[in-house]
C-alpha cells in the first residue's frame, strides 16, 4: 500500500476524532503560548481541585465533555489539546512524555489554573501524567489512570509479535505524515502536523517516553486509582486474550506503586473506558475530589499552627491544636510539652511586643490519611523566621512531623515534633 493510499484511508478517521463539533459549551476556552506554540484548552466549572485530563493517541477531548459537565458541579475540569492536535499549534519533535508534560506545566502556569490537581490520563495520556507527576509533583492531589500502556511490554520481551505490529503501525503513520506534507491537496497538507505528531508520540512510546516512565518507580502516598479494561482487542488476533490478562496484571502492579493505590477492573469495557464505563471513571475521580477537599482542610490546620503568629491570632492557634491533656510537642532541643496547659505557658512570650513573626515557608509537605479517615500523619521541611528584640530567632531547615485528628468534623494537631536537619 502506498503512503498516499494509507493517508486516504486513515486521515478521515483521525480527522473525525479531532474536528467533530463540540456538543457542550465550555466555561472558558482559550489558547496560550507555551514556548513557541499555542495550546488550546477548555476550563469547565469553578473552584478546586482541578481535574486535568490527557487523552490517548489521536483522540479528541469531545468524548470527555459529558464527564466534564458532571464533574464541573464540584470542581474545575481542564480539557486541553496537546501540541499538534485540533486547535493547538504543532510543537517541536520528538513528541515524548517529557515534552508533553512540560507543555502541560506551562499551560497551567500561563493560564493561571491553580491546584490542587487531580491528573486523569487515558492510554498514552496515562503515560504522560505519570511523567508529569515525577517532574512536577507540587500541588498534586492524586491520579486516575485509564488503561495506561503496560510497562513490562513497552520495554520488555513479552508479546514481541504485538510490539512488531505497533512498530509497523508507527511506520505507516510516518508514511502518512510524509504523504500529507507533499500532497497537492491543501486540506491534506494542513493535517500533516497532526499526523507527524501522532507518529512521533507512537514512536517515542517505545523509546524516550518508556525510559522516562520507568524512572517513576514509586507514587509514594499519593492516592492513585488505576482502571483497567476487561475486554480484549480482537485486532490483536490470537494473542488478544493472553495480552489482555497480561495488561490487567501490569495495571494491578502499577496501582501498588502507591501506598494509597487502588485497582479497578472495568470488566465489560474496551480500551475506551471513558466511553464504555463513564460511571466507573466518574466514581474514581469523585473519590479523589472528596479526598482533595479533606487534604486541603488538613493542610489548612497545619499552616494555622504556624501562620497564627504573623498576626498573633490566638483564636486561630487554639482552634488548630488539640485543647486537652493528650496534646504533645517536642522541640529541636529536646524539650517536651505535654498537655494544653503546659503549652499555654509560652503564651506570655508570644504576646510580648519584642516577639515578631516575620514569615514561614513549608516545603515538601507529605500527608498520609488513615483508612478510617479521621487521623492524618504529615512530614515537611519548615522555615519559621522570627525576631526577638530585633534579632533573628528562627527555626530554619527544620523537620516538622506530626499527627492530626478529626474531631467533631474539624482537624486539630494532636502531636508535633520539630528537629533540625543538620549536615554531619
Amino acid at each position: 500500500m502506498t503512503a498516499g493510499r494509507l493517508f486516504a484511508r486513515t486521515a478521515p478517521v483521525l480527522l473525525a476524532l479531532i474536528v467533530s463539533p463540540i456538543l457542550a459549551a465550555a466555561q472558558t476556552e482559550n489558547s496560550v503560548d507555551v514556548g513557541g506554540h499555542k495550546l488550546y484548552y477548555q476550563l469547565h466549572g469553578r473552584g478546586t481541585p482541578t481535574v486535568v485530563v490527557d487523552v490517548g493517541v489521536g483522540e479528541s477531548i469531545q468524548p470527555w465533555l459529558p464527564i466534564a459537565a458532571l464533574l464541573s458541579k464540584s470542581a474545575s475540569v481542564l480539557l486541553y489539546e496537546r501540541a499538534g492536535y485540533g486547535r493547538s499549534g504543532m510543537g517541536p519533535l520528538p513528541r515524548d512524555a517529557k515534552a508533553e508534560a512540560a507543555d502541560l506545566k506551562a499551560l497551567l502556569g500561563k493560564a493561571g489554573i491553580k491546584g490542587p490537581y487531580i491528573l486523569v490520563g487515558h492510554s498514552l495520556g496515562g503515560m504522560n501524567m505519570q511523567v508529569f507527576a515525577r517532574e512536577y509533583p507540587e500541588g498534586l492531589a492524586g491520579w486516575v489512570l485509564l488503561d495506561p500502556p503496560p510497562r513490562g511490554w513497552l520495554v520488555g520481551k513479552d508479546f514481541p509479535a504485538l510490539k512488531e505490529l505497533f512498530l509497523r503501525m508507527t511506520g505507516d503513520m510516518e508514511k502518512s505524515a510524509a504523504a500529507a506534507e507533499k500532497s497537492g491537496n491543501e486540506g491534506e497538507r494542513r493535517q500533516a502536523p497532526f499526523l507527524k505528531t501522532i507518529a512521533s508520540e507512537h514512536r517515542e512510546m517505545f523509546g524516550s517516553s518508556a525510559r522516562s516512565l520507568l524512572a517513576v518507580d514509586s507514587f509514594g502516598a499519593l492516592p492513585v486509582v488505576v482502571i483497567a479494561s476487561g475486554r480484549p482487542n480482537p485486532q490483536f488476533g490470537a494473542e488478544a486474550d493472553a495480552y489482555q490478562k497480561f495488561w490487567i496484571e501490569e495495571n494491578r502492579k502499577l496501582a501498588r506503586l502507591s501506598t494509597a493505590g487502588e485497582f479497578v477492573l472495568a470488566e465489560r469495557s474496551t480500551h475506551q473506558i471513558h466511553r464504555d464505563a463513564p460511571d466507573v471513571v466518574l466514581a474514581a475521580i469523585r473519590k479523589l475530589i472528596a479526598g482533595a477537599g479533606e487534604r486541603a482542610a488538613i493542610e489548612r490546620a497545619i499552616r494555622d499552627c504556624i501562620g497564627w503568629a504573623k498576626n498573633k491570632d490566638f483564636k486561630v492557634l487554639y482552634g488548630a491544636i488539640a485543647g486537652d491533656a493528650d496534646f504533645l510537642e517536642v522541640h529541636p532541643d529536646g524539650k517536651v510539652v505535654k498537655g494544653i496547659e503546659e503549652f499555654k505557658k509560652a503564651e506570655s512570650l508570644w504576646r510580648n511586643p519584642d516577639f515578631k513573626a516575620v514569615r514561614y515557608e513549608i516545603h515538601d509537605l507529605k500527608i498520609k490519611l488513615s483508612k478510617s479517615g479521621d487521623v492524618a500523619w504529615f512530614f515537611c521541611i519548615l522555615d519559621d523566621v522570627n525576631e526577638w528584640k530585633g534579632k533573628p530567632a528562627s527555626w530554619e531547615n527544620t523537620r516538622w512531623t506530626g499527627v492530626l485528628e478529626k474531631r467533631a468534623g474539624h482537624w486539630v494537631m494532636a502531636q508535633q515534633h520539630f528537629s533540625f536537619a543538620r549536615d554531619k
